[in-house]
C-alpha cells in the first residue's frame, strides 16, 4: 500500500460536445489533439499530463470548439488507477 502515492499522476481531461455533424470541425478538432500528444480516453475525453504548456495547448482547442458553437471544458484530476 505505500506505493499508492507513486501512482497517483495529476492530469488535465479536455471534454468537449460538438453540436451537429459537421465532420470536418471533428476532424480538425481531432487532429489538434493528436498532434498535441493527447491521449483519448473515452468517447470525448482527451487526457494529457498537468504541464504549464498541455494547459495552454487544451485552453485553445476549448476556445476553438466553442467558436464553432460546442462545449468544451478542461478539468484538473488525478489519476489514481
Amino acid at each position: 500500500m505505500s506505493n499508492i502515492g507513486h501512482m497517483n499522476q495529476e492530469i488535465l481531461i479536455l471534454t468537449f460536445d460538438l453540436i451537429g455533424d459537421n465532420w470536418s470541425i471533428r476532424k480538425k478538432i481531432w487532429r489538434e489533439l493528436q498532434e498535441s500528444g493527447a491521449k483519448l480516453a473515452y468517447r470525448s475525453h482527451w487526457t494529457l499530463p498537468l504541464n504549464e504548456e498541455n494547459l495552454i495547448e487544451f485552453k485553445r482547442i476549448c476556445e476553438e470548439i466553442r467558436k464553432f458553437g460546442g462545449k468544451a471544458e478542461v478539468i484538473k484530476g488525478v489519476k489514481v488507477v
